[in-house]
């Protein structure tokens, strides 16, 4: 009997929705899959057979798919995937660059840190709802990723309060505490000075409605600054280094 016939047969067959986060080449013709699912969480799957030219699986397991996908499920470890059908489309993301290059950066916000079989149908839904308003191309797009960092955040355990006394010439955010200096009592492990304009835009995402955010305008020389604030917060709690690499396709456009 062979290796994939006993994982069939010691392994029992489900079906969920994902979103493909990330793939990687798997011997002469296979890939590994990353992908975030609605009832499992993060796990890794097979797909046999998935770089020949002719295969059942196609663009469905590209990263950024929104894919019904059915396998055969281990109790840890590497998955089998045995089908994938395109659930929803987000065609017309391909259609801006900045828009793309924002929906990569928030399924590699999820790559990074999730831990593989942590089911958070909560953190499923919101993300599924961030790709989807990326894709009707709304103006200002980064204020949706900034949006999905403080909800992220907050889901994880150690959420952003980003009010601040606008008395204060420079403002000095705890790192630990999630707050700046002057809204705490005690000391910091970890300081970090976050530029005024910086953290104004910050609190108002946070404070406006999630179908609103997009009016909120601002110079686009500010999003490395945006991005160096979140890169520093996920790292220091995750407790390593964290890198949204899909940035540079932004920069590009600046």
């Amino acid at each position: 009997i062979t290796f994939i016939n006993t994982f069939i047969l010691d392994n029992m067959i489900v079906s969920t929705d994902a979103i493909i986060l990330q793939g990687r080449k798997f011997g002469d013709s296979s890939k590994i899959i990353s992908a975030f699912t609605k009832d499992y969480g993060k796990i890794s799957l097979i797909a046999k057979g998935a770089r020949k030219p002719k295969n059942k699986f196609g663009s469905t397991i590209d990263p950024l798919n929104c894919t019904r996908i059915t396998f055969y499920k281990k109790n840890a470890g590497l998955h089998l995937l045995s089908d994938a059908e395109t659930q929803i489309g987000l065609r017309k993301i391909k259609n801006s660059l900045e828009h793309l290059a924002i929906a990569l950066m928030v399924i590699e916000s999820i790559n990074q840190s999730q831990v593989d079989n942590d089911h958070n149908p909560e953190l499923y839904a919101a993300t599924l709802e961030t790709l989807q308003k990326l894709n009707e191309l709304p103006a200002n797009p980064f204020n949706y990723f900034i949006y999905f960092q403080l909800l992220y955040a907050q889901m994880l355990g150690f959420g952003i309060m980003p009010e601040f006394n606008p008395e204060i010439k420079t403002l000095r955010f705890a790192m630990d505490h999630g707050t700046y200096l002057d809204n705490i009592h005690s000391g910091s492990r970890k300081l970090k000075i976050v530029p005024r304009p910086t953290a104004e835009i910050i609190k108002k995402i946070n404070n406006s409605d999630f179908d609103l955010i997009s009016e909120i305008a601002y110079e686009q020389k500010h999003l490395a600054q945006f991005l160096d604030f979140f890169v520093s917060y996920f790292s220091f709690h995750l407790d390593k280094p964290i890198k949204y690499t899909s940035f540079t396709l932004i920069e590009t456009t600046l």
